[in-house]
């Protein structure tokens, strides 16, 4: 089965919006006037919230709107796409802490001019 979803989308991951913790207010800014899609979205969100378990050690990066930057959530596709989905894969058991931004470039192959993103 294939999601059809608008293009504006895109830049915040497509369909990984609907596993994403996002708030309504950022919901209803993403779905830019289209009502529909703001009320799925939100429905989507009011849905999986009440399904979450405390045990969960997958926690989504992007769009979440307990980790955010100037306040804002954010996405950054050329990460996600090299496979960067989940909060722990930027977390280095061993030391207990997250890893250098130098770790991930070599870890995902992220270059390393992307530090502001870091």
């Amino acid at each position: 089965m294939e999601i059809i979803l608008p293009e504006n989308l895109k830049k915040y991951g497509d369909s990984l919006l609907f596993e994403c913790n996002i708030s309504n207010t950022f919901l209803h800014e993403i779905a830019n006037e289209n009502i529909f899609l703001s009320d799925v979205l939100s429905a989507w969100s009011d849905v999986t919230r009440n399904f979450e378990t405390q045990t969960s050690s997958k926690t989504i990066l992007w769009n979440n709107k307990d980790i955010t930057s100037n306040n804002k959530t954010f996405f950054y596709k050329d990460w996600f796409e090299r496979s960067i989905k989940y909060v722990d894969q930027l977390y280095d058991y061993r030391i207990k802490d997250l890893y250098s931004f130098y770790n991930i470039c070599y870890i995902y192959g992220i270059p390393s001019n992307n530090f502001l993103k870091y």
